[in-house]
């Protein structure tokens, strides 16, 4: 994380997401917290990681972050499978941002 936030320009509007393997409250996530990006997910969204079960209780530990240039209209976590298989291990996380 800390390579990541050394590469963005603060004065730019920022998006990092993806699988960080991190908790809302691991050390990565609040380095990225003091480095002025914030969750777009609210705390209530549940978790991401479910291993092929379908939970919904699992750890979230797939993110999307932003800087304060970026305005979140909506984020979420996406439970609710696509058929009756499912295609990954987490569950997907959507956010619809205005730059």
């Amino acid at each position: 994380m800390e390579q990541l936030l050394d590469w963005l320009d603060r004065d730019l509007p920022q998006v990092v997401l993806g699988d960080l393997n991190a908790d809302p409250d691991d050390l990565v996530l609040r380095l990225a917290h003091d480095a002025g990006l914030r969750q777009a997910l609210p705390a209530e969204a549940g978790g991401t990681v479910h291993r092929f079960t379908g939970r919904i209780d699992g750890r979230r530990i797939d993110h999307v972050l932003v800087s304060d240039h970026v305005r979140v209209e909506r984020a979420e976590v996406v439970t609710t499978p696509k058929g009756q298989r499912l295609v990954s291990d987490h569950w997907p996380v959507v956010a619809d941002l205005v730059l």
